[in-house]
């Protein structure tokens, strides 16, 4: 991917129409990151790459006497870049994770106070996962971070809802910072789309279930407002539109109209000829044939999670044990690795107390979610729990047992375990509180 950040040099010559945009190194991963690091070795005074030289020796190909690409006998040119780039272009990814934890307070805050989100961001920073992945320059920090920030964003969305002010300008902060980290999303990572889908639908489900309370409710003086119902009817459309719309903005693959050479591959002319809703499929397309590959190919048979069994086996031992917050410190994978996977390594049996203390919490959540709906409350606990779906969802989909798959679960696991704590003490609390007595 530091070899992709040649498309940072594109963008900063102005080069949008530029072929290489429908290069394969173009569309193998979205550009957020890739300008990130590109931006990064600039800063810290590297030359970023001038072309795909690099990358395409890391894929295996030499220049033949003619100048063309040929596969080398020799194989991929594995070396890694040297410290000093690996460094600067890591400094990206570790800035989107702390802002990923901070994402993760400011949703504690909203959904219970400080307390909650003091927790949450702990056991983020804590967890093993989260941090390598902080520290590695791929895309998968940068993706989370939006993800949890496009979250918290849409808690501060179900809250405008729901209020009895009207607060205009708010929304129009809302729908623009929403549009933005959504759009960064899927910019990042493609499955980081999922933030999107979540936001909507926290915006849409309160909607519905607050017009439901300003009828059930109308002499009520807390009731959601009627022009605030306006103007979220509004920000739903506005919300997807404007992510997409950034999505397409700085994605020059989706826009590129470049000059082609006549002998230029058939799929780059059919691409370069297609419109934005034709190359959005393409990459959804793409990925979805990419993952057939990786579960044809024999190197990766250690991964394959072929049926739904040895996906729901795998959430359990890896998401909720091997890298929760209550397993290794090291997640490298011990080679050479045994034909079957075995629930004692890796401190998989871990997922014995996190998976509970997971499912106490959920349970909570939908508890918590009732009372406040039905006190004409916004309810938070609810919007937690579509999120935390969404994650597990994501996890739960994806035939490959590889640790960054199981990153998603990781900050909505916790947010819900200790919110489940913190309920069940504030529950216990209250029934000990006694109550004054009665002349």
């Amino acid at each position: 991917m530091i070899a992709q950040s040649y498309y940072y040099t594109l963008v900063k010559r102005g080069q949008w129409d530029h072929p290489d945009w429908f290069h394969y190194a173009a569309y193998d991963h979205p550009p957020l990151p890739k300008y990130m690091f590109g931006l990064s070795l600039d800063l810290a005074g590297f030359e970023p790459p001038e072309n795909l030289d690099r990358w395409m020796e890391w894929q295996g190909y030499e220049r033949n006497d003619a100048g063309q690409w040929v596969p080398s006998e020799k194989g991929g040119d594995f070396s890694p870049p040297g410290e000093d780039v690996l460094y600067s272009a890591r400094v990206p990814s570790a800035i989107f994770g702390v802002g990923g934890a901070l994402a993760v307070f400011f949703i504690g805050l909203q959904l219970r106070g400080r307390f909650l989100g003091m927790i949450a961001t702990v056991l983020v920073v804590a967890n093993p996962l989260y941090l390598t992945h902080a520290r590695r320059a791929m895309s998968d920090s940068f993706a989370e971070c939006m993800v949890l920030a496009s979250v918290a964003i849409g808690f501060w969305g179900v809250r405008l809802v729901w209020s009895n002010k009207l607060h205009w300008r708010q929304w129009l902060a809302f729908v623009l910072s929403a549009s933005t980290a959504c759009g960064l999303a899927a910019l990042a990572k493609l499955n980081g789309g999922i933030a999107a889908v979540v936001v909507l639908a926290m915006l849409g489900v309160n909607w519905i279930l607050s017009v439901r309370t300003r009828s059930r409710r109308p002499l009520a003086p807390d009731r959601p407002r009627a022009a605030n119902l306006a103007l979220g009817a509004i920000a739903l459309p506005a919300v997807g539109a404007g992510s997409f719309a950034l999505f397409v903005l700085l994605n020059p693959f989706m826009t590129a109209s470049p000059r082609l050479a006549a002998d230029a591959p058939k799929e780059v002319q059919k691409l370069a000829t297609s419109g934005l809703i034709a190359r959005a499929k393409f990459l959804v397309q793409f990925r979805r044939e990419w993952t057939e590959q990786a579960l044809a190919n024999a190197a990766f048979r250690m991964d394959w999670l072929r049926t739904p069994r040895d996906r729901l086996q795998m959430t359990v031992w890896e998401g909720f044990g091997r890298y929760s917050v209550l397993g290794p410190r090291d997640i490298k994978t011990h080679v050479p690795r045994p034909d079957a996977e075995r629930f004692s390594e890796y401190r998989r049996w871990t997922c014995v107390v996190w998976l509970p203390l997971f499912l106490w919490g959920v349970w909570w959540s939908g508890r918590v979610g009732w009372q406040e709906f039905r006190a004409g409350r916004p309810p938070l606990a609810w919007c937690l729990l579509l999120y935390t779906t969404a994650a597990l969802a994501t996890i739960a989909l994806i035939p490959l047992n590889w640790n960054r798959y199981y990153l998603p679960i990781q900050p909505a696991a916790s947010l819900v375990v200790p919110f489940g704590i913190l309920c069940s003490f504030g529950s216990i609390a209250a029934r000990l509180t006694l109550k004054p007595a009665t002349a």
